[in-house]
């Protein structure tokens, strides 16, 4: 089974590079630049040709469609530029991948803001889409979910 890390952007060059580098590991990354002034393009471009522009922002959700349309693999993982993957985190990806189930994975969220963790907020949020060929649409409850832990810059 192969997985994508798309990325919707903006202005990101401060946090692209570092996230990035995390993503290594992944079979295909899909950057969609929503209209950068900065070197966002170029530094994403150092990573991979799968670089597109659409700067007719009409909402994440147009945007992550956009995004979505363009990966050939078979998983995808949704990553914002200031977050990392960490090495636990590939790990249980990678083994949750292997299993090739239809779920909807969630990821809990460790945000640093002011110098310190933020440990009590409002929950995951879904950043993990089963996978895309067999049909699980993200408006699809669950059959089951599991947890990673994401790293915040």
């Amino acid at each position: 089974m192969s997985l994508a890390a798309v990325l919707i952007v903006k202005n990101e060059e401060a946090h692209l590079r570092a996230c990035l580098e995390t993503l290594s590991w992944v079979d295909e990354i899909v950057v969609v630049d929503s209209g950068s002034t900065d070197a966002t393009r170029d530094i994403a471009r150092t990573f991979t040709d799968k670089v597109v522009v659409q700067d007719d922002w009409q909402g994440f959700g147009v945007q992550r469609q956009r995004a979505e349309a363009l990966v050939v693999s078979d998983w995808v993982l949704m990553v914002d530029a200031d977050e990392r993957v960490t090495p636990e985190l590939r790990d249980s990806i990678e083994a949750a991948v292997a299993l090739d189930q239809p779920v909807i994975y969630t990821l809990p969220r460790l945000s640093w803001c002011f110098g310190a963790f933020i440990r009590h907020s409002a929950g995951t949020r879904i950043a993990w889409l089963g996978s895309i060929r067999a049909g699980v649409p993200a408006t699809t409850p669950p059959w089951s979910t599991r947890s990673w832990k994401i790293r915040s810059a």
